[in-house]
């Protein structure tokens, strides 16, 4: 009897020891990526977003600076670099009034697995060929 009850303390303090070493995913996900989003064609906007993985979702948060009032502005993940720019692989919520924020239905490293991506943003709705700020994902 004196056996189990030792064999079953050994047992909890491994346990024990394990559980509290053990780094936290949770901890692991709040990290951010931080994107600098850099002016585009002398726009005046720049800013930068955060993309935080909550509840095996990407939240995407974008902030810039020097936006116009009151006019959405269509951003985009992209394929590639701000150098060069693929396809549109997940539409953002407009910027409007310089902020932005989306959730993706994707976990934060399926979307490391698309890298190089690129966060652009565009003037506006009828505009979207001019692009007023852009950043590269990259993991440190």
């Amino acid at each position: 009897m004196k056996k189990i009850i030792w064999i079953v303390i050994i047992l909890l303090v491994i346990f024990g020891i394990y559980k509290f070493t053990k780094q936290s995913p949770v901890a692991e996900e709040a990290a951010p990526l931080v994107v600098t989003l850099n002016m585009q064609e002398n726009s005046g906007e720049k800013g930068e977003a955060k993309l935080t993985e909550v509840d095996g979702q990407v939240k995407v948060v974008v902030a810039l600076t020097g936006a116009p009032a009151d006019l959405p502005q269509p951003a985009h993940l992209h394929k590639g670099s701000c150098a060069n720019l693929g396809e549109p692989i997940f539409t953002l919520s407009p910027v409007l009034d310089g902020a932005s924020e989306t959730t993706l239905l994707i976990t934060k490293e399926a979307l490391i697995d698309n890298l190089p991506l690129a966060l652009n943003v565009h003037k506006s709705t009828t505009n979207l060929n001019n692009y007023v700020a852009c950043g590269d994902l990259i993991i440190k």
